[in-house]
């Protein structure tokens, strides 16, 4: 595995999501979302590097489970802080 790649996105881990708010976005990221919640409804899915989980709070929506990994422990941490702040 490339460490310099790994580096780099344990680096910028924290500035993920911030393509996801861009307005002009939108309207494509609620497509893709519908799309992939209408593929993955009520299967068991085990997402490969998953980043932030930006995508896999999506799916979890019509998913019945998701195992969700990353080579990085740093977007892990983030993902994990989120759905702490849900669920409290």
């Amino acid at each position: 595995m490339n460490t310099d790649l790994i580096g780099y996105y344990r680096e910028r881990a924290a500035e993920y999501e911030k393509i996801y708010t861009k307005p002009e976005r939108q309207p494509d990221l609620q497509e893709a979302a519908q799309i992939l919640q209408r593929i993955f409804q009520g299967k068991a899915v085990f997402e490969i590097a998953c980043g932030t989980g930006y995508w896999t709070e999506r799916l979890a929506k019509t998913a019945t489970s998701i195992l969700a990994t990353d080579i990085n422990t740093s977007v892990l941490e983030l993902q994990n802080q989120k759905c702490m702040h849900r669920h409290m």
